[in-house]
């Protein structure tokens, strides 16, 4: 979530994961949290 919030696009992000950490996104589930991940939706005023 950092990287995505840091500006890489969340597949980017995944990959460079899965590179450095194996098994750290584990399943289809926790992609597509990734992959639709939204830190825009979380900011408040």
């Amino acid at each position: 979530m950092l990287l995505i919030e840091r500006g890489w696009k969340p597949d980017q992000a995944l990959q460079n994961i899965r590179a450095v950490r194996r098994g750290a996104v584990e399943n289809a589930a926790q992609e597509a949290f990734v992959l639709a991940y939204n830190p825009g939706l979380l900011k408040r005023e």
